[in-house]
């Protein structure tokens, strides 16, 4: 199973390339045309919502520095992360990680709890000075970061406005 997934995704990079042609690179690189066109036009209207102000930015009232995108893993975010967060620190700066915890493995939470409106913490996965979390629970690349970073904080939420805050 493993071989013929290494082989697909070797296919649809060759595609993408433009190094395979042929009836299924064809029909893929179609597919794939057809589904860019709707993502762009799903980014666009996300932009007009957010200059109608219809979505709002919202202010944590400290400096944030947003790496990543939306939709992409495995494109080396997280050293990315660890060379800012020294970098910031050796200049002086109290460092914050923000993360959406990835693959961690999510709370408990019914739904009684969810109609009262219970208010769910961020988890901590570090205060800066102690790891409190374990990589199955915090996510590995949380973790991973917790475990690498002293003196800096280290939260898991799936809304990182609130972890922010």
């Amino acid at each position: 199973m493993g071989r013929r997934l290494e082989q697909l995704e070797e296919f649809g990079i060759d595609v993408v390339l433009e190094r395979r042609h042929g009836v299924r690179a064809s029909v893929l690189r179609g597919i794939l045309y057809g589904l860019s066109f709707v993502y762009d036009r799903l980014v666009q209207v996300r932009l007009y919502f957010y200059r109608k102000r219809l979505f709002r930015e919202r202010a944590l009232g400290c400096l944030v520095i947003s790496i990543g995108n939306l939709t992409v893993g495995g494109t080396g975010k997280t050293p990315i992360v660890e060379k800012f967060a020294r970098a910031l620190q050796a200049g002086g700066r109290r460092i914050a990680i923000l993360s959406r915890g990835y693959k961690s493995v999510p709370r408990k939470r019914n739904w009684f709890s969810w109609l009262r409106g219970d208010f769910d913490p961020p988890r901590v996965v570090s205060d800066g000075k102690s790891l409190l979390l374990d990589s199955l629970t915090a996510g590995d690349e949380p973790y991973m970061l917790a475990h690498n970073l002293k003196d800096v904080i280290v939260l898991v939420d799936k809304d990182r406005v609130k972890s922010g805050r």
